[in-house]
């Protein structure tokens, strides 16, 4: 049945739902129909309403505000101050600009919203936005002294002001008439602690109401998101968690949809039954840590579902660690540990497979090569590159295409990687030993090559340069070669004489312990030669061998 057809059967089922039965169905369907669902109710604001706070924040910014203002019409007071609380927020500062246009955007989808919105608004949100909004003036100014003044608006006849954003100005107007006629010693405080009050202390306070609700919905701060960086080992991981009491609040539900078919982790959720909805607001909890501690953007829905991927990577690989594959034990693990310590248990496991690369030696060859990483030949800097990396992504061989790291496989693939690029960069010392240290500032490269700097120098360029030598002169020394007469020396470069020679020069430079993995370093770029002999004649196109310059 093609996939349409099947959303369309999906749309048409969830059409029937009771609205309380709704939300965790709803963010299965692209955020276009979810929009066509709500809209296609009769009770479409009470759908809207169930709606965890998140799970609309995240439809409305996959559809776009100017799309998804029939949402905005329905959305309660509590769902609209988290969108601006994500939106009109950066760290510690309120960005007025940014809260006007959302409040534009509330009021485009009806006076209702933006109005309930400003009722249970914070007291000290709107001193400290108005703070950036306008320019007062004391209400005490004479005649002569208000007409050289630059202020020159006002709502009561008393207070004077001019507005900063002229473009916003009938939003700031609407916005002070409201409270005007509706509370007017609201009003009158606002004025004198804009004239008079200490707005430094408003500005804190508005910042510890934002950070609060926040928590509320699972989004700490940056000094609690750093937790989950912090090492977790086996025997640190508490199994003492107790499932919370249920509340009558949906949970969100946007992360739970992302977790892939067939992985330990969903399976140990399916085993679980309905006792696996209680995990939802942990899991949440927990990409929402993420989001804060890699500096994700709250704003971007792409940030998002690549925080809550992270999340759901990094607990099958603690449930894969803690349990040896078994979704029964990994559903039992699951009541029994926090979400967050199968994660941490992974990234601690993640970090020691990957230490070689990321904590290099003192005399490493990283440390040595002065362009550092990049002295790996392909395939081998294209993987380095991930795995060091603020999050570490695996290139899988089945697909080709960059991954988590996910199982305890993923963790062995890792570790043997950075076993065998270490002993391979042990022939960069070991050239240095036998040809003096730092070798290679004696190199003139020739510009027209490909290696026309030490830049785009690579370990196999050495070898392959060195190996070459060794069948022209009779000495391996990887220095560049001449140009003069390359192409009647290639016979002297077949394929199977070259490699015999790469792989007797890597034997000898290598302790006994290395060879394989040094062979194994070397054995993709010698397959390119194998396969490439004919690139290697011309000089210009050889990324096999080092050229010497005029």
């Amino acid at each position: 049945m093609p996939h349409d057809n099947i959303v369309s059967l999906e749309k048409l089922s969830l059409q029937k739902l009771p609205a309380s039965q709704l939300h965790g169905r709803l963010m299965t369907l692209p955020a276009r129909d979810r929009l066509e669902v709500i809209l296609g109710r009769g009770d479409g604001a009470t759908v809207v309403g169930e709606m965890a706070s998140q799970d609309l924040y995240l439809t409305v910014k996959e559809l776009s505000p100017e799309s998804s203002l029939p949402l905005l019409s329905m959305a309660t007071t509590e769902q609209i101050t988290y969108i601006l609380d994500i939106e009109a927020w950066s760290g510690d500062l309120l960005q007025a600009g940014s809260c006007l246009r959302w409040l534009e955007t509330l009021l485009d989808a009806g006076e209702q919203p933006f109005l309930n919105w400003l009722h249970h608004a914070d007291f000290e949100l709107l001193v400290t936005l108005f703070k950036q909004l306008l320019d007062t003036a004391p209400p005490d100014l004479d005649e002569g002294e208000r007409q050289d003044a630059p202020q020159q608006e006002t709502i009561d006849g008393v207070h004077f002001f001019s507005i900063r954003y002229p473009a916003h100005r009938e939003t700031v107007l609407n916005i002070l008439r409201y409270l005007f006629e509706t509370y007017q010693p609201f009003y009158q405080e606002l004025f004198a602690q804009l004239l008079l009050g200490n707005t430094a202390e408003m500005e804190e306070l508005a910042y510890r109401f934002h950070a609060g609700r926040l928590a509320d919905h699972g989004i700490p701060d940056r000094r609690e998101a750093a937790t989950i960086l912090f090492s977790l080992d086996e025997h640190q991981v508490r199994r003492d968690k107790v499932f919370p009491e249920i509340s009558g609040v949906h949970p969100p539900t946007f992360a739970l949809i992302r977790l892939p078919e067939g992985e330990l982790f969903r399976r140990a959720l399916q085993s679980l039954g309905p006792a696996a909805a209680s995990l939802q607001e942990e899991l949440t909890g927990l990409a929402n840590k993420i989001m804060v501690a890699d500096r994700l953007a709250p704003d971007s829905p792409d940030d998002l579902r690549f925080a809550v991927d992270k999340a759901i990577a990094g607990i099958n690989l603690g449930l894969d660690i803690l349990s040896g594959s078994d979704p029964g034990q990994a559903g039992e693990l699951l009541q029994q540990v926090f979400l967050e310590d199968l994660f941490r248990l992974a990234q601690t496991r993640t970090r020691a497979a990957l230490r070689p690369l990321i904590t290099p030696a003192a005399d490493g060859w990283q440390r040595r090569w002065p362009h550092g990483i990049n002295l790996l030949d392909d395939p081998w800097l294209e993987q380095a590159s991930l795995f060091v990396s603020p999050t570490p992504f695996l290139v899988r061989q089945e697909t080709e295409r960059e991954d988590f790291l996910r199982t305890g496989t993923d963790l062995d693939r890792a570790a043997l990687f950075c076993a065998t690029v270490t002993a391979a960069g042990g022939l960069l010392p070991a050239l240095e030993a036998r040809h003096g240290a730092r070798f290679w500032e004696r190199f003139r490269l020739w510009r027209h090559g490909q290696h026309p700097s030490l830049e785009s120098v690579t370990l196999g360029g050495l070898l392959f340069t060195a190996a070459a030598g060794q069948l022209l002169t009779g000495s391996p020394v990887p220095e560049p070669l001449p140009r003069e007469d390359w192409a009647s020396r290639q016979e002297l470069l077949q394929p199977a004489a070259l490699v015999q020679a790469l792989l007797d020069l890597a034997d000898t430079l290598l302790p006994p312990a290395d060879r394989e993995k040094g062979r194994a370093y070397l054995l993709p770029i010698i397959e390119r030669y194998r396969r490439e002999p004919a690139v290697a004649i011309d000089p210009k196109l050889s990324p096999f061998f080092l050229f010497a310059g005029e």
